[in-house]
C-alpha cells in the first residue's frame, strides 16, 4: 500500500516564504500552516463500509485458484512513520492499529488502508489470467493542511500475487500518475511461506516489490514485501519503506516512509 510522495504545492508555498522573509516564515510555520493528524474513528470506517458494501461486482474470474479478499474491515498492529522535511520537518506517527476495508467494485474488489485523516491509500484488485491483478490505486497524504492525492493507472494492468506462484518467479509492470510520473515495477515471489494468525496457520506467498518513479521535478524508490493469502489474496503482513526526492528552486525535499502491518484476525467485521 506505500505511496510515492511528491508534491508540486511545496513550489508555491516554498516560493510564498522566499517572498515575505523570515518573519512570516514563522508565521506560515506556526499558524497558518500548523501540521496535526488525526486518527481514523473505527465506527467511521465501519459505516462508510456499510454505506457502499452493495456496489455490484462484475465477473471476470477465469479460471484460476486465485480468489479475492472476502468484503469487509480487517484489522492490522500497525508500526511506522511518514516524515517530510520541509518547513523544517515533520513526522506523522501511525497509531498501533489501523484497518484495510475491502468493498465490492467494477470487475472486483476496492481495498483501501486507512491510517489517518491525513494518509490513506486505495487500490483496485481483479482476477486476471496471471492471477490477481491491479489497474489503479490512489495514495492521499496531508502535510501543513495541504492535501495530496495522486491517481495511478496501470495498463495492462499488472499480477499482484500469481495464480500458481514458485519460489524465484519474477515479472514486471508499469504505471502512470496523473500528473505524468512514470512508474516501473519489478516484482518476485521470495517464497511459499506460512504466516500465523491469531493461532491459526495460514499458506502465503511472500512477494517482493520494487518500484521507481521518475519526474521532472524528483524521484521515488520503493520495496514492499507483502505475505499474501495463497488462496484469497487477502494481505495478512506487509513491510514496506520508500523515499522521495523533490527539488525545488531552494533545494530538495524529501519524503520517507516507513511502516509494517500485520493481520489480526482472519473474521471480516461487517
Amino acid at each position: 500500500m506505500v505511496a510515492r510522495w511528491r508534491r508540486r504545492w511545496w513550489w508555491f508555498l516554498l516560493g510564498a516564504v522566499v517572498v515575505v522573509g523570515a518573519g512570516t516564515f514563522v508565521l506560515l510555520r506556526l499558524v497558518l500552516y500548523r501540521d496535526t493528524t488525526t486518527t481514523v474513528a473505527p465506527d467511521d470506517v465501519l459505516a462508510r463500509y456499510r454505506a457502499t458494501s452493495t456496489v455490484a461486482v462484475a465477473s471476470n474470474a477465469a479460471a484460476s485458484p486465485v480468489t479475492l479478499p472476502e468484503s469487509g474491515i480487517y484489522r492490522y498492529a500497525t508500526t511506522g512513520s511518514e516524515h517530510v522535511d520541509a518547513l523544517g520537518g515533520t513526522t506523522h506517527t501511525y497509531p498501533a492499529g489501523t484497518t484495510i476495508t475491502v468493498t465490492p467494485s467494477g470487475c472486483g474488489v476496492e481495498i483501501r488502508w486507512d491510517v489517518l485523516q491525513e494518509r490513506w491509500s486505495s487500490r483496485q484488485l481483479c482476477l486476471g489470467d496471471g492471477g490477481m491483478v491491479s489497474g489503479a490505486y490512489t495514495d492521499f497524504h496531508r502535510f501543513y493542511g495541504q492535501d495530496d492525492r495522486s491517481d495511478w493507472t496501470c495498463a495492462p494492468p499488472y499480477v499482484l500475487l500469481p495464480a500458481s506462484p514458485t519460489a524465484g518467479q519474477s515479472w514486471s509492470g508499469a504505471c502512470i500518475g496523473a500528473d505524468h510520473t512514470q512508474e516501473t515495477i519489478r516484482a518476485s515471489v521470495v517464497g511459499l511461506e506460512d504466516v500465523a494468525v491469531a493461532g491459526r496457520t495460514v499458506p502465503a506467498v511472500h512477494v517482493q516489490r520494487v518500484e521507481d518513479d521518475t519526474a521532472e521535478d524528483g524521484a521515488a524508490h520503493t520495496t514492499t514485501d507483502q505475505w499474501l493469502d495463497r488462496r484469497s489474496g487477502l494481505l495478512l503482513r506487509e513491510v514496506a519503506t520508500s523515499t522521495s526526492t523533490t527539488s525545488t528552486f531552494l533545494g530538495d525535499v524529501h519524503h520517507r516512509e516507513q511502516y509494517e502491518l500485520t493481520i489480526t484476525s482472519l473474521d471480516p467485521q461487517r
